[in-house]
């Protein structure tokens, strides 16, 4: 960028502190290399700074012609030599001057490519350069500026710079951030306004910017403008500069603006004057702080969509507004249900009047009637039509049966699980402004959800909404021209942190606090509109022991703790004080979602377990392993699998319908003759490791012996008496004669090798042999079942103990 200069001898004058490297050339600034210098740090020092010019790249910042000799600085006089109420600076080229100082000051706080931060260290009105011909300015004075890391703006050192302009900060952190530039640069913006330098009295350093402040809070500036300036000025512009102006000078670091926010809120305070200069013309809709043409055109685009409703149709809906169909209202607009007729059809509707005494009522109806007849979305209250008759503005919605969020905070018939999902709904809405409208919505509130008849959230009132880029002064929400409510009213009707009135104006975060007081309300089944409430709610949101506040009896609304846990979580991060630190709405729908997951998880799958699971799983051989399974589902899932008890000896699981398996190990039995354990031996047909290998040994359980059964034949013998007696009663078997010594040796099966029966002595005592098949199914608590083909398994049939 080319400048072109005076030859005036009122030049710049280099500061002190740049006095080492800096002479004058006629009219034109040259740093000059050292020829000599002191040490070789002034020598490094004088590098570094020409790196850091040259790696800057803005039309509002210095640039250098990098040389070893010498480096020339394009510019001519000083903002300085312009405060004086004698310059021909106006109030609008006093604006631009300070857009375009914020703008450079922002690039480079947040906008170096390598993810660096530039903090300036010394912003005063002798550091900015202004060309003569349109005094377009120009920073530098980057001699003790210090480059850093975007995320740690911060610097321990020494404070080099001018007294007045120096951060009050500095004293307790003992160094400098990003925000004690914004500090010296209120200082510059009160300046511009009053047309003073900055003094130091009484090597009180403050001095100017508390008197500076005492005028704004006494609302005196006018004492303190130059009258010329005064009459050049629009209030709203004025307003909105000062008020930035004033926060940029709060005490406590965290309470001021970024540079971010203090460019915007100018650059909106520019388009004020410019629009307060350049009026429209009178054929024009009258509409403030908008494209009128623009909104023209938009409107003639929804005409053609044929939308219109006429007024004596929505007057005898609504019975020519009378006040029992007015279901809501707010200062500039009251909404009444009635039924009309539209596209063939009798429907329920939801009128919205404005009041015409409003002075932006035209701005508000087409603002709202705009996005939603543009934007589409199913948390989004739906567009039925309109009414733009006899200076009339009435939108018209489709009717929600269950009426607004308002209505229902202490409604007892809502679940947890329904409310978690009301909550989703409005947080996904949110979300779809946010990022695919690219609006904030900036009157988040109770009032302004609407739920229809399947209880689906919809957000309606977008009058107030504005689009990300722009600043939203908080006076255009919290006062009302038309019925003069004073603002501190209105703070408590709406849901705005200290912080957000602090700071005076509205960003996407804003929305998110809001969005934070509604959860709040729907958990403690109350409005919240009452600021130290909220502060209060706060407190009891993140204590475990507010159950005096509690909106639910827990146990009786089957509120699982985890799910609550996570639900107060996202609520405490929405309420968060710093704006930074607050989620976006994307985040607070995934951790509902979360909190939804587990609530349901918990109502549907927890009932399924065992009462006593929390004690099977102390007696499993892996109780870490399931207690840190987190979801129910995934629990009795585990459970229907069979986990090991006992030492591995046990098999419990669950059966589809809900009856308990106990499976006992093989090596639990005890084998006659004391066969020991270590008998075992790998069976090649087995899908076990091991496998007991028996050898024709009898195993005995509860004083039943169990033998392996000869699938071959047996020889016919002669039976005693005895024998014979129990050969008959069971029918089964066909009466046979069978020696008593083979008997006692062997075993007899039928034909179908399924029962079998066996005598023998053990310590002296007959006992009767059976087949395990047959003790089982023959047990009177146990049933038989087909297994399932499975190529793991050998046996074609088990049986369940349901004992």
């Amino acid at each position: 960028m080319s400048y072109s200069f005076s030859e005036d001898e009122d030049a710049y004058i280099p500061t002190p502190e740049d006095a080492p490297y800096f002479s004058l050339v006629g009219n034109i600034i040259v740093q000059e290399y050292p020829e000599n210098p002191e040490s070789k740090e002034q020598l490094s020092d004088f590098e570094n700074k020409l790196k850091l010019y040259d790696s800057l790249n803005h039309k509002n910042i210095l640039s250098v012609n990098g040389g070893r000799k010498s480096s020339v600085h394009e510019g001519i006089e000083s903002l300085e030599k312009h405060l004086t109420a004698d310059s021909t600076l106006s109030w609008m080229q006093r604006l631009q001057i300070c857009v375009d100082v914020a703008d450079a000051l922002r690039y480079l706080h947040f906008d170096l490519k390598d993810d660096s931060s530039v903090i300036h260290g010394n912003v005063n009105s002798s550091v900015i350069l202004l060309n003569k011909d349109n005094f377009t300015p120009i920073l530098h004075g980057f001699r003790y500026a210090v480059k850093v890391k975007r995320h740690s703006r911060y610097i321990s050192r020494k404070y080099y710079g001018s007294l007045q302009y120096k951060d009050p900060a500095f004293e307790s952190t003992g160094g400098l951030t990003h925000k004690s530039d914004v500090y010296s640069f209120g200082v510059v913006l009160f300046e511009v306004l009053f047309g003073l330098n900055a003094s130091v009295h009484e090597d009180d350093n403050r001095s100017f910017a508390q008197m500076a402040r005492h005028y704004y809070d006494e609302k005196r500036l006018d004492e303190k403008i130059n009258d010329d300036l005064r009459k050049q000025m629009d209030d709203q512009s004025l307003h909105l500069f000062s008020q930035t102006a004033y926060f940029c000078l709060e005490e406590q670091q965290a309470k001021r603006p970024d540079m971010e926010q203090v460019f915007k809120r100018l650059k909106k305070a520019l388009e004020l004057h410019q629009s307060f200069v350049h009026p429209t013309a009178p054929n024009r809709l009258k509409v403030e702080n908008m494209n009128h043409l623009k909104e023209a055109l938009d409107y003639q685009k929804i005409n053609e969509d044929s939308l219109h409703i006429s007024l004596e149709e929505i007057k005898l809906g609504t019975q020519d507004f009378n006040d029992h169909n007015c279901i809501e209202k707010e200062g500039y607009w009251k909404q009444y249900v009635g039924k009309i007729t539209h596209d063939n059809k009798h429907i329920t509707v939801i009128a919205k009047r404005w009041n015409r005494n409003f002075p932006q009522f035209h701005h508000q109806f087409f603002r709202e009637l705009k996005v939603l007849h543009e934007y589409k979305h199913e948390n989004l209250v739906s567009l039925v039509g309109y009414c733009n008759e006899n200076d009339e503005k009435i939108i018209v919605y489709e009717y929600p049966r269950n009426g607004s969020l308002a209505m229902h905070l202490d409604n007892a018939s809502l679940t947890w699980v329904r409310r978690l999902k009301i909550c989703i709904d409005v947080a996904t809405g949110l979300d779809f402004l946010h990022t695919k409208v690219a609006m904030m919505h900036t009157n988040i509130k109770s009032a302004s959800i609407l739920l229809d008849g399947d209880w689906k959230a919809k957000i309606s009132n977008l009058e107030l909404s504005a689009h990300l880029s722009d600043v939203k002064p908080i006076e255009d929400v919290t006062s009302d021209d038309a019925y003069s409510i004073l603002p501190k009213i209105y703070h408590f009707m709406h849901p705005f942190s200290p912080y957000d009135i602090e700071q005076g104006y509205m960003t996407r975060d804003t929305d998110i606090y809001s969005l934070g007081v509604v959860l709040k309300e729907f958990w403690f089944k109350r409005m919240i509109d009452d600021p130290s409430m909220r502060e209060l709610t706060d407190i009891y949101i993140e204590d475990e022991s507010f159950l005096g506040m509690e909106i639910f009896d827990v146990q009786h609304y089957g509120m699982y703790k985890k799910s609550t846990k996570l639900f107060k979580a996202v609520v405490s991060e929405c309420s968060s004080r710093e704006p930074q630190e607050r989620p976006n709405a994307s985040y607070v729908v995934t951790h509902l979602k979360n909190a939804l997951k587990v609530q349901e998880d918990y109502e549907e799958w927890k009932p399924k377990l065992p009462k006593d699971y929390k004690d099977i799983i102390k007696l499993s051989t892996s109780p870490d392993t399931y207690n840190s399974i987190e979801m129910f589902k995934d629990l009795y899932d585990t459970f229907s699998k069979g986990i090991l008890l006992k030492d591995g000896k046990v098999l419990f699981s669950l059966a589809s319908n809900g009856e308990r398996n106990e499976m006992i190990s093989a090596r639990m039995f005890s084998y006659k003759n004391g066969n020991p354990h270590d008998n075992w031996c790998i069976f090649p047909q087995s899908r076990f490791e091991k496998v007991a290998h028996i050898e024709l040994d009898a195993i005995y359980v509860e004083g039943i012996e169990f033998r392996p059964i000869d699938n071959g034949g047996h020889q016919e013998t002669k039976t005693s008496k005895e024998i014979e007696q129990v050969l008959k009663s069971n029918s089964n078997f066909d009466s046979v004669l069978i020696s008593s010594e083979m008997i006692l040796k062997g075993s007899i099966n039928n034909d179908s090798g399924q029962e079998l029966f066996s005598l023998t002595e053990v310590e002296g005592k007959k006992h009767i042999m059976l087949s395990a098949m047959a003790v089982v199914c023959n047990h009177s608590d146990s049933t038989l079942f087909d297994s399932k083909p499975s190529l793991e398994s050998r046996f074609e049939k088990g049986s369940r103990n349901t004992t």
